[in-house]
């Protein structure tokens, strides 16, 4: 059983070690890249064009808090054929270049008897 104070503690100490995991991912020491008097770095992003990454496969959003970029992807969207599978051995499965949908067509002289 964790004492009242015994589980701020850990609440504490989990909080310090998520921060220093989250420094090292980001490759940074603290404060680096802060220009004198900053609380923190320049933003990404200021609207959501200026996230754009030219992949149609994905939806490019700025965060407002954060004013960081995001790169959802967008369900059913396809970048080449291999990426389009129809479960049949009579249809074959196409990128459309167009639309970045996947299609499908016919195999000729495919049958299911």
């Amino acid at each position: 059983m964790i004492q009242r104070g015994g589980l701020a503690r850990q609440v504490g100490l989990l909080a310090l070690a998520s921060l220093l995991l989250l420094s090292l991912l980001s490759g940074c020491d603290a404060g680096e890249g802060e220009a004198e008097g900053e609380g923190s770095a320049a933003p990404e992003c200021l609207a959501d064009a200026d996230c754009a990454d030219d992949d149609p496969c994905t939806l490019d959003t700025c965060t407002p808090e954060g004013q960081q970029c995001r790169h959802a992807l967008v369900e059913g969207c396809c970048r080449q054929d291999t990426e389009c599978r129809t479960g049949s051995q009579c249809l074959v499965g196409r990128c459309d270049p167009q639309t970045s949908r996947c299609t499908a067509e016919p195999v000729p002289d495919c049958c299911t008897a």
